[in-house]
């Protein structure tokens, strides 16, 4: 167990930004003819990735390549500006190139190239979250370190360039002071002073047990800097309290116009807010049925008052012992059964590495994958928590075991089977399709719905297909979650686009989805400060729609054929998506009972 929680996952509002070129950072991309629009569209692309890189070197470790790794993201205002009207002049030219002198695939990637500079410049210019989120440079903080600490140790080599990014961060807070306006919502702010209180414990506590060997000056300058370092966070975290918090009064909704633009450009196509609600909440009344009639089937065996499904799915635990076996033989069965029945490619089936978590990371169980861009083979590792209880003094033997089994009550059985499911054959799934599609943009693309959709899509097709049949503790934690997130996508339209309030919106939450009054709040919270928590249940019903509407024209494809052909492109928005896969009918995102 870990006493400091580690988030790296950013909480980014959109699609992701560039990352670098696909040549290696050692190579020389091919002079292309200049007279050849699809070699300009290609230079295009390169030319913005490259500029992306400048300004956000943590993108390149995301996706995989290793540049730049002493500096962290560029948030200074001049440059962000800059930023903006290089995005905009790049707009500008691929609007006015000729359609009809590309091919198909390069038309493909400028209108990829188009959704990604038209979401940033949404982001930037209407989101400005420079002025309005200090979330963001917290974020870049993480994004700037987390590198550093997926391994054991870190070595003479790493500890270089982590040193010189842990410099940095005084600076970057500087910048965020300058920068962040009254404007900012107090739930942004509040849960940037807790993350931020998070981080700076991180580099106290954490990052100089990771410190293998180094010389004297190395860990003289590794020391000076991550001190400097964690007081510039304290000095954040003291500021946003006494003097941002106590004058913010921006609006945390983004309202029906920009939500519905913010939709636009995360899918691809136009859906209206109004057609989502009433789509999603068919989607929560069908998740709502299916989670009551699993909660049945689970309790039907034990006739009795008082009892708790939940209960009974939790107290099926597995050994702290043996639990890294369990997940591996766990991951095994579902590979197997899936490539058996063709849900996915069975000459590529996904056999990522069980690992024991490394110190400095926090969670139960994660994965992590391999970057789209990755040049050196690599395989994506599943880490499970050892549940080992650090020694202290004030715990007993007693309070150590009890800690060590609330930690496996969360991942029991069935959730250890659910979160592979979703994150294995899901995310991990997504990730390699990226990384084999042909175009640059392909590769990167990476949109939020897709992924989120995909991997909780499969989670209802791998078991629809037999896998599990009659484990009905796996049955009630697949309808639970389904039913959650359900709830979650009517929450965010709620919330964003028709101007829904907190205490309506949580009682709602309590109601269907049987959370207490803490929970219900601050599931509500997290849907007014990140409204891609809809991702995963709207992502999954285009999905829903589009294989309904596919299969229609095509009977004897299979569901391991639709996900082939789902995926052929990567993560790309599912707008296009359903024009490459059903051009006869326009592209239409939503059908008439979606």
């Amino acid at each position: 167990m870990r006493a400091v929680l580690w988030m790296a996952v950013l909480l980014g509002s959109g699609c992701p930004r560039a990352a670098p070129p696909v040549a290696d950072a050692g190579t020389v991309a091919p002079t292309p003819d200049s007279r050849n629009p699809n070699a300009i569209l290609e230079t295009l692309e390169r030319e913005n990735l490259d500029a992306e890189l400048a300004l956000s070197p943590s993108l390149a470790t995301v996706y995989g390549l290793h540049r730049e790794e002493d500096r962290l993201d560029d948030l200074r205002s001049d440059a962000q500006a800059r930023e903006v009207a290089r995005l905009r002049a790049l707009s500008s030219r691929l609007r006015a190139m000729d359609l009809t002198a590309l091919d198909e695939r390069h038309r493909l990637a400028r209108r990829l190239l188009l959704w990604r500079i038209d979401g940033e410049l949404f982001d930037q210019v209407e989101m400005r979250p420079l002025e309005r989120d200090p979330m963001v440079y917290v974020q870049a903080i993480i994004a700037g370190v987390d590198p550093f600490v997926s391994s054991e140790v870190l070595t003479a080599e790493r500890l270089r360039p982590l040193t010189a990014r842990l410099q940095k961060v005084t600076p970057l807070v500087a910048e965020a002071k300058r920068n962040l306006r009254s404007a900012a919502p107090e739930l942004s702010i509040k849960r940037a002073i807790d993350l931020g209180q998070t981080v700076q414990s991180f580099v106290v506590e954490v990052l100089p047990r990771l410190v293998a060997t180094a010389d004297a000056k190395q860990l003289d300058d590794f020391r000076n800097a991550s001190g400097d370092a964690a007081r510039a966070l304290d000095d954040f975290v003291g500021w946003l309290k006494r003097d941002l918090l106590p004058r913010a009064h921006g609006e945390a909704a983004l309202g029906h116009d920009r939500f519905a633009e913010k939709l636009r450009l995360l899918i691809g196509a136009k859906l209206s807010p109004a057609r989502l609600l009433l789509c999603s909440e068919r989607a929560l009344e069908r998740a709502r049925a299916r989670y009551e009639e699993a909660t049945r089937a689970l309790l039907a065996p034990r006739p009795g008052a008082g009892l708790d499904a939940a209960k009974i799915v939790e107290e099926d635990q597995e050994r702290p012992e043996e639990l890294q076996a369990t997940v591996q033989s766990t991951l095994s069965a579902l590979v197997d059964f899936s490539s058996e029945h063709h849900l996915i490619d069975p000459a590529r089936p996904m056999r990522p590495r069980v690992s024991a978590m490394p110190p400095g990371r926090w969670g139960l169980l994660q994965t992590s994958g391999v970057g789209v861009l990755e040049t050196r083979p690599r395989e994506p590792i599943v880490w499970v928590d050892n549940l080992e209880i650090p020694s202290d003094d004030s715990l007993t033997e007693k309070r150590r075991k009890q800690l060590q089994s609330e930690s496996l009550r969360v991942l029991n059985r069935s959730m250890v089977q659910l979160t592979l499911l979703h994150d294995v054959l899901g995310h991990l799934v997504v990730d390699d399709a990226s990384r084999r599609a042909v175009g640059l943009d392909e590769k990167i693309f990476a949109s939020p719905i897709f992924s989120e959709g995909f991997s909780h899509d499969v989670e209802g097709v791998v078991l629809e297909a037999g896998y599990a049949v009659g484990d009905r503790k796996l049955a009630w934690v697949a309808a639970r979650a389904e039913l959650l997130r359900a709830v979650r996508l009517v929450a965010a339209v709620r919330l964003h686009a028709f101007s829904g309030k907190i205490e309506d919106v949580a009682n709602l939450m309590a109601d269907q989805a049987g959370l207490d009054d803490q929970q219900a709040r601050s599931e509500v919270e997290r849907a007014l400060r990140d409204p891609l928590v809809m991702a995963e249940a709207l992502g999954k019903l285009i999905i829903e729609t589009l294989r309904r509407d596919y299969l229609a024209l095509h009977p004897a494809v299979t569901p391991g054929d639709f996900y082939r052909a789902l995926l052929l492109h990567g993560a790309i928005p599912l707008g296009e998506v359903r024009g490459l896969l059903l051009p006869q009918d326009g592209g239409e995102l939503v059908a008439e009972d979606l």
